[in-house]
C-alpha cells in the first residue's frame, strides 16, 4: 500500500449501524441550571427513512437521540433539540469503521446562560 493506511469502504445502504467512540469527547457542565452533556458513544441506526444517533452517557447521564433524514451518501446531519439543549452532529464516513465531523452542543431559551455553542471537531471510531 506504499505506507498509506487502507480501510474498508463505507457503504451507505448498510454502514449506518453500530456504536462509535467519539474522540475527543465533547462535554459541558452547566452548574445545575440545565443538564450537562457528555457525548462519548454514538449508536447509529436507520429505520423508516430516519437516521438515529443515540448519544451516551448523554444529558446528565441519560441518553438522547439526534435524528435526521437517512443518508444515501457517506455524509450525515443529525440534531436533537429539547428547547433547552441542542446537539448537532454533521459528518462524513471516511471508511466503514470511522468518520470525521463537527459536534455542536449549545444551550438556548431559559438555559441560554450556559456555556457551549462552539463547533467541536471530532472523529468516530467503531467500537
Amino acid at each position: 500500500d506504499g505506507g498509506v493506511a487502507t480501510c474498508d469502504p463505507f457503504v451507505p445502504a448498510t454502514g449506518y449501524a453500530g456504536t462509535f467512540l467519539l474522540l475527543p469527547t465533547p462535554s459541558s457542565g452547566c452548574g445545575g441550571i440545565a443538564p450537562s452533556y457528555r457525548a462519548m458513544n454514538l449508536a447509529f441506526s436507520v429505520a423508516a427513512g430516519t437516521l438515529s444517533v443515540t448519544v451516551t452517557p448523554g444529558l446528565d447521564a441519560s441518553a438522547f437521540t439526534m435524528t435526521g433524514a437517512a443518508p444515501t451518501t457517506a455524509s450525515f446531519d443529525v440534531m436533537f433539540d429539547d428547547g433547552c439543549f441542542r446537539g448537532h452532529l454533521v459528518g462524513m464516513f471516511t471508511c466503514a469503521d470511522r468518520f470525521t465531523g463537527t459536534f455542536t452542543g449549545s444551550y438556548r431559551g431559559s438555559c441560554a446562560g450556559c456555556s457551549g455553542g462552539a463547533p467541536f471537531s471530532v472523529q468516530g471510531i467503531l467500537r
